[in-house]
């Protein structure tokens, strides 16, 4: 179970890597609150045996000083209950990094893990643009590939909304398929909602 958290982490924490550009959302006096589903259209053997206890929803904030992205998952596994929950900050102003992670089995608490390390460099991927266009949520996406050694996204991005990672200074992917070339997995993520928040300086703190 700890090793599928720890992809995940990983996945997220690449996308979200050094995240401040100049687009319309966010700014100064607010954040932006996007809660996404989780699909899996192609797992190895050992990560299907694991189904359960996949990820299969997201819930991230974005601001001008971090981003935080919380992902919780409830399941069973030879009958036992496993509820786990990560929290990933970055706080951009520290350069900071935190991964808060902790699991329960039948309401006994087996794991509470706080890291601390420096934001990752950004990936060096290729992104393209295409002439294909959506709106999502009222936001004008328009469809990309980005590619490097480990993984492939393509989908829609607005370039409405600032983007983090390798995604900086091109826009907020919305609607994707993540091919996961090293663990070989694909994942499809879509927005289900946006919201413009009040800025909440609270939620970019890192944990001791």
């Amino acid at each position: 179970m700890i090793r599928l958290i720890v992809i995940f982490i990983g996945l997220f924490v690449t996308l979200l890597s050094n995240g401040q550009v100049k687009h319309f959302l966010p700014n100064d006096s607010t954040q932006v609150k996007i809660e996404s589903s989780i699909n899996y259209d192609k797992l190895p053997f050992k990560m299907k045996m694991m189904k359960n206890m996949l990820p299969n929803k997201s819930v991230s904030y974005y601001s001008k000083i971090g981003n935080r992205t919380e992902i919780d998952t409830d399941g069973k596994i030879m009958g036992k209950k496993i509820i786990s929950s990560t929290i990933i900050i970055q706080n951009y102003r520290h350069a900071i990094t935190s991964i808060h992670m902790s699991a329960k089995i039948n309401d006994s608490i087996v794991e509470n893990v706080i890291k601390k390390m420096p934001i990752p460099k950004n990936p060096n991927s290729i992104i393209s643009f295409y002439d294909e266009h959506r709106k999502i949520h009222d936001f004008n996406c328009v469809y990309f590939i980005s590619e490097n050694d480990s993984i492939k996204i393509d989908g829609f991005l607005t370039k409405e909304i600032s983007g983090v990672g390798e995604f900086e200074n091109v826009g907020m992917p919305l609607d994707y398929t993540t091919n996961h070339k090293k663990d070989k997995y694909i994942s499809s993520t879509k927005v289900q909602k946006i919201l413009i928040e009040p800025f909440n300086d609270s939620k970019y703190i890192i944990y001791d």
